[in-house]
């Protein structure tokens, strides 16, 4: 009796070792994610050998007979710090380490001949557009290479024809034989006044930046604002973009979670609402995680505090190693 039991138990641990490993084979497996020597690095496995693979829809690798692919892209940032990878009808996600944004760059009016690459800023045709990936020659319009950052203003309005100018007077009727002398010419009418300017793309900037703190007996991934706030007035057509970036990292090893978002509120008191959430799970002391949330508020006319926040479900145990970075734009919609 004791022999079959044995047996059964040799095949019982079988047959669950054969189901785990079906099931592994039946999804994306992503074993490396992150930035290196200014490389985006992704690595994992494909449910099935030889099949092809996307990355954020822009990017595509086949993987190899023992079904491991990689992506391995030179100047391409994803703007959230997740890509999205798409193997047949199966899809998944997954968090890039290193991967702090680098800000926005002005580039100045727009030029074929220019590289670019992901979150520069260029003018053209009357508006502002952000570089969504590198690229060079491609025109600015709404797509995979650009997004606009700030539509241009409409055209003031056209100036009243002005007056025109009064008849002169008969000459006098000459002698029997001779032509009359020629009138005098009417006076120039005045100029029209010049139309109104249109309205300015982005009205206004403010930077924040500091290393955020979790505020004492507030846990249960309840929101407050970290490190600042700006308190700003938005007028009827107007919008604030918003984007902020902040890493961490375990205290000791445990499986903790943070919540980093936009948040605004009435000013001075009201209460705090939070816009373009992104949840990040902690598990390792070596493990560092970078965040970035970004949110276009379009809000009601008033005045407002706006800035990063943080939530998390327990107070002291994540270590806050480097400073968060957020950047507050006031657009006019138009």
């Amino acid at each position: 009796m004791a022999s079959n039991s044995g047996v059964r138990a040799a095949l019982s641990l079988a047959l669950l070792a054969a189901a785990t490993a079906a099931a592994s084979a039946q999804q994306i497996s992503v074993t490396t994610a992150t930035v290196e020597a200014g490389k985006l690095v992704v690595e994992g496995t494909t449910p099935q050998a030889n099949q092809k693979i996307t990355l954020d829809d822009a990017f595509s690798a086949k993987s190899k007979g023992s079904r491991a692919f990689r992506f391995s892209l030179d100047d391409y940032l994803p703007p959230s710090c997740i890509v999205a990878l798409k193997a047949g009808a199966l899809t998944t996600t997954a968090v890039v380490a290193n991967c702090g944004p680098r800000g926005l760059t002005a580039r100045g009016a727009w030029n074929g001949e220019d590289d670019y690459v992901a979150d520069d800023v260029v003018t053209f045709q009357g508006s502002s557009w952000r570089a969504k990936r590198a690229n060079t020659g491609k025109t600015p319009v709404a797509g995979k290479t650009w997004e606009v950052f700030a539509s241009a203003g409409d055209p003031g309005a056209t100036g009243p024809e002005g007056l025109q100018g009064e008849t002169g007077p008969t000459g006098d009727a000459g002698p029997q034989g001779e032509i009359g002398p020629e009138g005098p010419q009417g006076s120039t009418g005045p100029q029209g006044s010049t139309g109104a300017t249109g309205p300015q793309g982005i009205i206004d900037v403010w930077q924040i930046a500091g290393v955020p703190a979790e505020t004492t007996g507030v846990a249960g991934y309840t929101f407050t604002f970290t490190p600042g706030f700006r308190t700003i007035t938005v007028a009827a057509g107007q919008k604030v973009f918003a984007i902020a970036s902040m890493s961490a990292r375990q205290i000791v090893d445990g499986q903790h979670g943070a919540i980093w978002a936009i948040c605004f509120r009435q000013s001075p008191a009201g209460p705090i609402q939070n816009r373009g959430q992104l949840f990040s799970f902690f598990g390792l002391v070596t493990q560092n995680n970078s965040i970035t949330a970004q949110a276009v508020l379009d809000l009601d006319p008033g005045t407002y505090d706006i800035g990063p926040c943080l939530a998390v479900n327990q107070n002291g145990k994540l270590n806050y190693n480097s400073l968060s970075t957020t950047t507050l734009m006031l657009l006019n919609d138009s």
